[in-house]
């Protein structure tokens, strides 16, 4: 096994990101190390190539044995599709004699059929991966249909980055797609409907470990002088 699947949305949650940078190599080495012994890294072998103590918080340690849980996900993912592979070589391995019938009626077949193996296998995984787009794009349709982004396609990276942050790190999920849209409003009506200000909004709430939207402090201080400021001139035009 030579790659891993590293999710980049992971890396940039918060509680990898505020690691040391010795720390974070230290991670990078040991991930490496865990998926090169297929998840049977001690904490012995782990503590001479990097600091455990430092890394609490991305690793688990269970009798004796380091735990990255998103590599041990991969490692099961591959353990069941080898076990399924060995299922089907050992059932094509058996031996299977048909019936007289059954030759003659293969053989006709063969003999009108005018397509190769090969081409009807490449026609049943082109009507596959046509079926698969078909289904991504019914399900972006309804996505779209039930929640209304107030930015451009350009904001749905972070959002949904942001909804990966608070499922990782709160183990929070929006119950319905108006939960959603309240949320989405709210953080229209924080930044004044200024898309760059609703970036930096979600950022600052993530960057600071917030389970819902908050203003960066120098914000909401900008914004309380300038209301003051507004309601001095109103009092001043009415004198």
């Amino acid at each position: 096994m030579e790659w891993f699947k590293f999710p980049v949305t992971k890396w940039l949650l918060p509680k990898y990101q505020r690691l040391s940078a010795d720390a974070q190599s230290d991670y990078i080495n040991l991930c490496c190390m865990y998926w090169y012994q297929e998840g049977e890294l001690t904490v012995e072998d782990a503590s001479e190539n990097a600091d455990l103590e430092a890394l609490h918080k991305v690793i688990h340690i269970e009798k004796g044995m380091v735990y990255i849980d998103f590599l041990q996900e991969q490692l099961e993912q591959m353990k069941h599709k080898k076990a399924i592979r060995r299922e089907a070589g050992a059932k094509g391995g058996k031996a299977y004699r048909p019936t007289q019938a059954k030759v003659s009626k293969s053989k006709q077949t063969v003999s009108k059929s005018k397509q190769t193996p090969s081409k009807s296998k490449q026609k049943e995984a082109d009507k596959i991966r046509v079926d698969k787009s078909r289904v991504d794009k019914n399900r972006i349709d309804k996505t779209r249909e039930d929640i209304v982004f107030p930015f451009s396609d350009s904001f749905l990276p972070i959002w949904s980055l942001w909804k990966e942050y608070k499922y990782e790190q709160h183990k929070f999920k929006f119950a319905s797609s108006k939960s959603e849209q309240a949320q989405l409003n709210m953080l229209v009506k924080y930044s004044d409907g200024n898309e760059q200000t609703a970036k930096e909004i979600l950022e600052y709430s993530m960057a600071n470990g917030y389970k819902g939207i908050f203003e960066p402090k120098i914000k909401q201080h900008e914004k309380a002088r300038f209301d003051s400021s507004k309601l001095q001139n109103i009092i001043t035009r009415k004198h």
